[in-house]
Protein backbone atom coordinates (compact mmCIF):
# COMPACT_ATOMS: atom_id res chain seq x y z
CA UNK A 1 0.00 0.00 0.00
CA UNK A 2 3.00 2.31 1.00
CA UNK A 3 4.51 1.45 -2.14
CA UNK A 4 1.73 2.52 -4.27
CA UNK A 5 1.24 5.93 -2.58
CA UNK A 6 4.94 6.56 -3.53
CA UNK A 7 4.33 5.84 -7.40
CA UNK A 8 0.92 8.10 -6.64
CA UNK A 9 2.91 10.98 -5.91
CA UNK A 10 6.07 10.22 -7.99
CA UNK A 11 3.72 9.82 -11.65
CA UNK A 12 2.64 13.36 -11.15
CA UNK A 13 5.91 14.84 -10.96
CA UNK A 14 7.90 13.09 -13.43
CA UNK A 15 4.47 14.27 -16.10
CA UNK A 16 5.67 17.84 -14.78
CA UNK A 17 9.17 17.41 -15.43
CA UNK A 18 8.56 15.73 -18.46
CA UNK A 19 6.13 18.71 -19.46
CA UNK A 20 8.75 21.53 -18.50
CA UNK A 21 11.39 19.79 -20.09
CA UNK A 22 9.35 19.76 -23.37
CA UNK A 23 8.60 23.67 -22.94
CA UNK A 24 11.90 24.19 -22.38
CA UNK A 25 12.97 22.89 -25.71
CA UNK A 26 10.81 24.55 -27.38
CA UNK A 27 11.68 28.11 -26.38
CA UNK A 28 14.01 30.24 -28.11
CA UNK A 29 18.09 30.75 -26.28
CA UNK A 30 19.64 34.23 -26.52
CA UNK A 31 21.94 36.00 -24.46
CA UNK A 32 20.33 38.91 -22.41
CA UNK A 33 21.95 41.98 -23.87
CA UNK A 34 21.19 40.10 -27.40
CA UNK A 35 17.25 40.02 -26.40
CA UNK A 36 16.96 43.62 -25.37
CA UNK A 37 18.41 44.96 -29.07
CA UNK A 38 15.62 42.68 -30.52
CA UNK A 39 13.24 43.90 -28.62
CA UNK A 40 11.96 40.66 -27.11
CA UNK A 41 12.26 41.44 -23.60
CA UNK A 42 11.97 45.03 -21.44
CA UNK A 43 14.73 45.08 -17.93
CA UNK A 44 14.73 47.46 -15.59
CA UNK A 45 16.59 47.32 -12.40
CA UNK A 46 16.85 48.53 -8.66
CA UNK A 47 19.04 47.97 -5.57
CA UNK A 48 18.14 45.41 -3.29
CA UNK A 49 18.24 45.00 0.51
CA UNK A 50 21.74 43.08 0.79
CA UNK A 51 25.03 44.55 0.55
CA UNK A 52 26.82 45.72 -2.96
CA UNK A 53 28.76 42.78 -2.97
CA UNK A 54 26.44 40.32 -2.55
CA UNK A 55 22.91 39.80 -4.20
CA UNK A 56 22.89 43.55 -4.56
CA UNK A 57 21.15 44.19 -7.63
CA UNK A 58 17.50 42.98 -8.27
CA UNK A 59 16.78 42.34 -12.33
CA UNK A 60 13.31 42.20 -13.58
CA UNK A 61 13.11 40.86 -17.17
CA UNK A 62 10.00 40.91 -19.16
CA UNK A 63 9.37 38.78 -22.31
CA UNK A 64 6.96 40.81 -24.50
CA UNK A 65 7.06 38.25 -27.17
CA UNK A 66 4.90 35.06 -27.56
CA UNK A 67 7.68 32.30 -26.97
CA UNK A 68 9.60 31.17 -23.98
CA UNK A 69 12.92 32.02 -23.67
CA UNK A 70 16.03 30.86 -22.34
CA UNK A 71 18.31 33.59 -21.45
CA UNK A 72 21.86 33.62 -20.99
CA UNK A 73 22.77 36.63 -18.26
CA UNK A 74 25.97 38.44 -19.89
CA UNK A 75 28.85 39.08 -17.68
CA UNK A 76 29.69 42.19 -16.77
CA UNK A 77 26.66 44.79 -17.47
CA UNK A 78 26.98 47.52 -15.45
CA UNK A 79 24.03 49.68 -14.30
CA UNK A 80 24.13 53.13 -13.31
CA UNK A 81 21.83 54.65 -10.62
CA UNK A 82 19.19 57.06 -11.41
CA UNK A 83 21.31 59.36 -8.35
CA UNK A 84 24.38 60.09 -9.41
CA UNK A 85 25.93 59.88 -5.88
CA UNK A 86 25.74 56.10 -5.47
CA UNK A 87 28.06 53.87 -7.04
CA UNK A 88 27.69 51.62 -10.33
CA UNK A 89 27.10 47.98 -9.76
CA UNK A 90 28.42 45.27 -12.03
CA UNK A 91 26.70 42.00 -12.22
CA UNK A 92 28.92 38.88 -12.77
CA UNK A 93 26.27 37.21 -14.97
CA UNK A 94 26.60 33.94 -16.24
CA UNK A 95 23.16 32.89 -14.96
CA UNK A 96 20.76 31.03 -16.80
CA UNK A 97 16.89 31.47 -16.88
CA UNK A 98 14.01 30.78 -18.82
CA UNK A 99 11.30 33.54 -19.09
CA UNK A 100 7.51 32.34 -20.33
CA UNK A 101 6.21 33.74 -22.96
CA UNK A 102 4.22 37.27 -21.98
CA UNK A 103 5.69 36.50 -18.18
CA UNK A 104 8.21 38.75 -15.95
CA UNK A 105 11.11 37.48 -13.95
CA UNK A 106 12.75 39.59 -10.77
CA UNK A 107 16.10 38.02 -10.43
CA UNK A 108 18.64 39.12 -7.46
CA UNK A 109 22.10 39.11 -9.26
CA UNK A 110 25.08 38.93 -8.00
CA UNK A 111 27.01 42.16 -8.13
CA UNK A 112 30.57 44.52 -7.02
CA UNK A 113 30.83 48.50 -6.56
CA UNK A 114 32.10 49.53 -9.50
CA UNK A 115 32.94 53.07 -8.18
CA UNK A 116 34.25 52.84 -4.34
CA UNK A 117 34.64 56.66 -4.53
CA UNK A 118 30.62 56.41 -4.09
CA UNK A 119 27.69 55.80 -1.60
CA UNK A 120 26.93 52.22 -1.01
CA UNK A 121 23.34 52.28 -2.83
CA UNK A 122 20.11 52.00 -0.23
CA UNK A 123 17.29 49.53 -0.87
CA UNK A 124 15.16 50.32 -3.83
CA UNK A 125 17.34 52.49 -5.63
CA UNK A 126 16.00 52.98 -9.63
CA UNK A 127 19.19 51.35 -11.64
CA UNK A 128 19.89 51.22 -15.84
CA UNK A 129 21.63 48.92 -17.61
CA UNK A 130 24.48 51.54 -19.06
CA UNK A 131 27.36 49.17 -20.83
CA UNK A 132 29.43 45.62 -20.65
CA UNK A 133 32.48 45.55 -19.08
CA UNK A 134 35.56 45.07 -21.22
CA UNK A 135 37.03 41.67 -21.92
CA UNK A 136 39.30 41.47 -19.31
CA UNK A 137 36.79 41.96 -16.74
CA UNK A 138 34.93 39.53 -18.34
CA UNK A 139 37.61 37.15 -17.42
CA UNK A 140 38.04 38.50 -14.15
CA UNK A 141 34.76 37.45 -13.42
CA UNK A 142 34.72 33.97 -15.08
CA UNK A 143 37.96 33.31 -12.55
CA UNK A 144 35.70 34.76 -9.86
CA UNK A 145 32.69 32.23 -10.52
CA UNK A 146 34.83 29.12 -11.42
CA UNK A 147 36.99 29.53 -8.30
CA UNK A 148 34.65 30.23 -6.22
CA UNK A 149 36.24 33.64 -4.58
CA UNK A 150 35.10 35.19 -1.72
CA UNK A 151 33.09 38.54 -2.14
CA UNK A 152 35.56 40.69 -0.60
CA UNK A 153 38.13 39.52 -2.40
CA UNK A 154 36.18 39.44 -5.36
CA UNK A 155 35.35 43.05 -4.81
CA UNK A 156 38.99 44.52 -4.63
CA UNK A 157 39.94 43.16 -7.54
CA UNK A 158 36.90 44.78 -9.44
CA UNK A 159 38.29 48.07 -8.25
CA UNK A 160 42.05 47.51 -9.75
CA UNK A 161 39.90 47.26 -12.98
CA UNK A 162 37.73 50.42 -12.28
CA UNK A 163 39.42 52.69 -10.03
CA UNK A 164 43.08 51.80 -10.70
CA UNK A 165 43.54 50.40 -7.17
CA UNK A 166 46.45 48.12 -6.03
CA UNK A 167 46.87 44.30 -7.16
CA UNK A 168 48.14 43.99 -3.58
CA UNK A 169 44.51 44.54 -1.98
CA UNK A 170 43.41 41.57 -3.94
CA UNK A 171 43.69 39.25 -1.04
CA UNK A 172 41.51 36.81 1.44
CA UNK A 173 43.48 36.23 4.46
CA UNK A 174 41.36 32.64 4.57
CA UNK A 175 43.15 31.36 1.51
CA UNK A 176 46.69 32.97 0.53
CA UNK A 177 47.39 30.02 -1.85
CA UNK A 178 44.36 30.90 -3.94
CA UNK A 179 44.89 35.11 -3.35
CA UNK A 180 48.15 34.58 -4.64
CA UNK A 181 46.54 32.24 -7.89
CA UNK A 182 44.29 35.42 -8.77
CA UNK A 183 46.80 37.92 -8.56
CA UNK A 184 49.17 36.55 -10.84
CA UNK A 185 45.88 35.77 -13.25
CA UNK A 186 44.95 39.08 -13.24
CA UNK A 187 48.74 40.26 -13.48
CA UNK A 188 48.97 38.45 -16.89
CA UNK A 189 45.79 40.13 -18.11
CA UNK A 190 46.82 43.64 -16.96
CA UNK A 191 50.30 42.97 -18.20
CA UNK A 192 51.99 43.38 -14.44
CA UNK A 193 54.13 41.83 -11.95
CA UNK A 194 52.12 39.96 -9.48
CA UNK A 195 51.94 41.24 -6.15
CA UNK A 196 55.18 40.45 -3.43
CA UNK A 197 52.96 41.17 -0.89
CA UNK A 198 49.47 42.02 0.35
CA UNK A 199 47.16 44.51 2.23
CA UNK A 200 44.23 43.59 3.95
CA UNK A 201 41.43 46.95 4.09
CA UNK A 202 38.27 46.94 5.26
CA UNK A 203 35.00 47.32 2.86
CA UNK A 204 32.31 49.85 3.88
CA UNK A 205 28.94 48.76 2.67
CA UNK A 206 26.75 50.15 4.86
CA UNK A 207 23.95 52.26 2.76
CA UNK A 208 23.87 55.41 2.11
CA UNK A 209 27.65 55.70 3.00
CA UNK A 210 30.79 56.69 1.21
CA UNK A 211 32.89 53.03 0.16
CA UNK A 212 36.01 54.62 -0.05
CA UNK A 213 37.65 54.14 3.43
CA UNK A 214 40.48 51.89 2.20
CA UNK A 215 42.52 52.18 5.46
CA UNK A 216 45.24 49.53 5.37
CA UNK A 217 44.20 47.06 8.52
CA UNK A 218 47.13 44.71 7.80
CA UNK A 219 50.53 44.36 6.07
CA UNK A 220 50.73 39.99 4.18
CA UNK A 221 53.89 39.20 2.83
CA UNK A 222 54.72 35.76 1.63
CA UNK A 223 58.82 34.59 2.37
CA UNK A 224 60.42 31.30 0.85
CA UNK A 225 64.20 31.02 2.56
CA UNK A 226 66.56 28.07 2.70
CA UNK A 227 69.02 27.29 5.43
CA UNK A 228 72.16 24.99 4.70
CA UNK A 229 73.08 25.36 8.46
CA UNK A 230 70.48 26.32 11.61
CA UNK A 231 70.13 29.83 12.08
CA UNK A 232 68.90 32.60 14.81
CA UNK A 233 66.85 34.51 12.64
CA UNK A 234 64.18 38.00 13.22
CA UNK A 235 61.58 39.67 10.61
CA UNK A 236 60.76 42.55 11.31
CA UNK A 237 59.41 45.70 9.83
CA UNK A 238 61.22 49.44 9.52
CA UNK A 239 60.05 52.43 8.74
CA UNK A 240 62.10 55.19 6.81
CA UNK A 241 63.80 56.59 9.23
CA UNK A 242 65.61 53.17 9.96
CA UNK A 243 63.44 52.38 12.99
CA UNK A 244 62.09 49.06 14.09
CA UNK A 245 58.53 49.98 14.53
CA UNK A 246 57.43 45.90 15.10
CA UNK A 247 58.33 42.40 14.84
CA UNK A 248 57.04 38.88 13.59
CA UNK A 249 59.94 37.20 15.50
CA UNK A 250 63.10 37.76 16.98
CA UNK A 251 66.20 35.73 17.35
CA UNK A 252 64.36 32.83 16.44
CA UNK A 253 65.86 29.74 16.07
CA UNK A 254 65.60 27.57 12.59
CA UNK A 255 67.06 24.31 11.78
CA UNK A 256 68.24 23.90 8.20
CA UNK A 257 65.97 23.37 6.08
CA UNK A 258 63.15 25.44 3.52
CA UNK A 259 60.88 27.07 4.53
CA UNK A 260 57.67 29.06 3.15
CA UNK A 261 56.03 31.50 5.36
CA UNK A 262 53.04 34.17 5.47
CA UNK A 263 53.50 36.76 7.77
CA UNK A 264 51.49 39.36 8.67
CA UNK A 265 51.85 42.88 10.90
CA UNK A 266 48.77 44.66 12.31
CA UNK A 267 49.17 48.19 10.45
CA UNK A 268 46.08 50.15 11.21
CA UNK A 269 47.90 52.44 13.49
CA UNK A 270 50.67 53.23 11.07
CA UNK A 271 51.21 56.46 9.35
CA UNK A 272 51.37 56.75 5.63
CA UNK A 273 54.64 56.09 3.95
CA UNK A 274 57.08 53.35 3.13
CA UNK A 275 58.34 50.72 4.88
CA UNK A 276 60.86 47.69 4.91
CA UNK A 277 60.22 44.26 5.87
CA UNK A 278 63.77 42.48 6.61
CA UNK A 279 64.83 38.69 7.13
CA UNK A 280 68.15 38.78 9.16
CA UNK A 281 70.61 36.81 11.36
CA UNK A 282 73.30 38.77 13.13
CA UNK A 283 75.52 37.96 9.93
CA UNK A 284 73.24 38.65 7.01
CA UNK A 285 69.98 39.72 5.47
CA UNK A 286 67.75 37.05 3.93
CA UNK A 287 65.10 38.88 2.39
CA UNK A 288 64.42 42.34 2.01
CA UNK A 289 61.14 44.14 0.87
CA UNK A 290 60.05 47.84 0.27
CA UNK A 291 56.01 48.32 1.13
CA UNK A 292 53.73 51.03 0.43
CA UNK A 293 51.02 52.12 2.98
CA UNK A 294 48.83 54.95 1.71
Amino acid sequence: MRQNRMLALLVPLMLLAVIAQAKEQKAMRLSLLQAVKEHKVIITAKSSSTLYNQKGLLLSIENTGKENIILEVDPAMVFSPEDAQYQNLIIEGFDVLVVNAGKSRIIGMQSYCGESSDRAPVADLPYRYARQGDSIMIKTLKFIRDNKVKEDMAQHALWVLTDNHDLSDVYDERDPALSRHFTAFMGKLLGVAAPQYFTVKELNATPGELVSNQKVLKLVTNLQWSLSRPESLSLSIYNTSGEKVASYFDHKAFPKGEYDLNASFETIDYPEGRYTIKLYSDRETLKQMIVELQ
